[in-house]
């Protein structure tokens, strides 16, 4: 029996700073573990360690592929103020650095000054499109989320348009959803680069920065989203995606860039 989201992403507190975190195959993404659950984990490690600050922004160096198992997380208070906190978080299997993230945290400011002129991409309402099925060769991990493809190309069928998103569901999250969960959707739709391609190849994530702009809010984790990724450039092997998680009213949950590199040619 495979672990789900909350299990795959629960932690054993072990020392001050220290937790220990466990996986398997069915978090498997290509040569290592997904790694919108290891931005889950350092999210989920950030909260248990405090302070109380909201989650902002989480800049992380996917070090080396992370096999499925035991994991630990250490997580390092590097400045903490009245509104503002940074924290620095390790990754380390078999004693050796596999992951390095750096997090900003702060407590809501004035709301005097709130806006919002990004928009949703418009798509068609997840009842009119179909769920993909779970099938080879998609990665182990898609198994514990929903797709509805409905904007832009899908892989391997040379789209002039380097484009791709859809509704995104988590399952198995039945209680409320949380910034750890949007980490993880965040990174959770295929690479927009591979709808460019006329084949399918194997991508991992180099490096991966995002801002978390609003709370998931009171919906259960299961409630869809509308994810986005883009990209708009692609060189010696590496490309640059934008992703974007939409709430089903409009708001603007989170948004990242990450670097992609193209593990064959």
């Amino acid at each position: 029996m495979s672990l789900d989201f909350n299990l795959a992403t629960s932690l054993v507190h072990l020392a001050p700073g220290r937790f220990r975190a466990q996986t398997d195959a069915s978090w498997q993404q290509g040569r290592g573990v997904f790694g919108g659950l290891l931005l889950a984990l350092v999210a989920r490690a950030s909260a248990a360690h405090g302070p109380t600050h909201r989650l902002r922004s989480i800049s992380m160096e996917f070090v080396a592929p992370v096999r499925s198992g035991e994991l630990f997380i250490e997580v390092q208070s590097e400045r903490s103020g009245l509104l503002v906190a940074r924290q620095s978080v390790r990754l380390l299997q078999d004693e050796k650095l596999v992951g390095l993230a750096m997090l900003s945290l702060a407590k809501e400011r004035s709301m005097a000054e709130d806006f919002q002129e990004a928009s949703m991409p418009k798509i068609s309402p997840i009842a009119e499109i179909p769920a993909l099925p779970f099938v080879p060769p998609m990665p182990a991990f898609t198994q514990h989320f929903r797709y509805h493809h409905g904007l832009g190309g899908v892989p391997g069928f040379g789209s002039p348009s380097t484009h791709t998103g859809g509704w995104l569901c988590a399952p198995e999250v039945q209680g409320p959803g949380d910034t750890a969960l949007i980490a993880a959707m965040l990174d959770a739709w295929f690479p927009a680069w591979l709808c460019r391609m006329g084949r399918l190849a194997q991508m991992a994530t180099v490096s991966f920065h995002a801002h978390f702009m609003a709370p998931w809010g009171p919906r259960p984790g299961s409630s869809p989203v509308v994810i986005e990724n883009t990209s708009d450039m692609a060189n010696e092997g590496y490309a640059t995606e934008r992703n974007e998680l939409w709430s089903p009213d409009g708001r603007l949950l989170a948004r990242s860039q990450q670097l992609v590199a193209l593990l064959e040619g």
